[in-house]
């Protein structure tokens, strides 16, 4: 991906969380962006053995054929919407409050780097002398 200088003139001049770019060199602008990963991100999705890693399993021994049927169907899929339609079966399944959704709702986030959440890779000290001319 490549990196959109006025994506990245705008992070920099703005600096939405606070990280104090102004005070920092070109390098240490272009470090701060690629080695802190402490932006949280939606998943997109996630795969079914994702999903069943994070079921609770005496809470899925407890369930009945039927809804073992249907968490079995969930989790043999290639890919699962972790906020749609996957979410809604979890809850129905196991309960809003219970263990295997809580521990769904941590998985279906990842930490990044702020690149990552602005849309291009790695940010070099050219990109940040270019955005800061």
């Amino acid at each position: 991906m490549t990196v959109d200088i006025k994506i990245l003139k705008n992070e920099i001049d703005t600096d939405p969380i606070n990280r104090s770019y102004s005070g920092m060199s070109h390098q240490a602008v272009a470090d701060s962006l690629n080695n802190t990963i402490d932006q949280i991100r939606n998943k997109t999705s996630m795969t079914g053995r994702e999903v069943a890693a994070k079921i609770v399993n005496t809470a899925y021994n407890s369930l009945s054929e039927d809804k073992k049927s249907q968490v079995l169907s969930l989790v043999s899929s290639d890919s699962v919407d972790p906020f749609g339609f996957a979410e809604n079966v979890i809850k129905d399944i196991f309960g809003s409050a219970s263990a295997t959704t809580i521990a769904l709702s941590v998985a279906r986030t990842e930490l990044v780097s702020r690149p990552t959440i602005l849309g291009f890779s790695t940010v070099k000290e050219g990109h940040v002398m270019e955005a800061r001319a």
